[in-house]
C-alpha cells in the first residue's frame, strides 16, 4: 500500500480539523513518510513559520510523529 498526497491530507485533517488550522504545506522526502507542517488559528500569528509538524507513514497511512516543528521540541 502507497498512501497519496491526498490520502495524507485526508489523515492529517481527521487529526486537526480544517476550521483551525491556518496555514498548512505538505511535502515528501527519502523517508517513506508525508510531511505536513502547519500553523493553527491559536498560534501566534506574528510568528512566521510553522509551529507543527505531522508526519503520516506511506505504507500505512498512520500518524508517526506530531508535534513541535522545531528542534526545541
Amino acid at each position: 500500500m502507497s498512501v497519496s498526497k491526498e490520502q495524507a491530507l485526508g489523515v492529517f485533517h481527521q487529526r486537526h480539523a480544517s476550521a483551525i488550522v491556518r496555514w498548512f504545506e505538505i511535502t515528501d522526502s527519502l523517508t517513506n513518510c508525508w510531511f505536513v507542517r502547519f500553523s493553527t488559528i491559536y498560534d501566534n500569528p506574528c510568528i512566521l513559520q510553522p509551529s507543527r509538524l505531522v508526519a503520516v507513514s506511506k505504507s500505512t497511512g498512520e500518524i508517526v510523529y506530531d508535534g513541535s516543528a522545531t528542534d526545541e521540541g
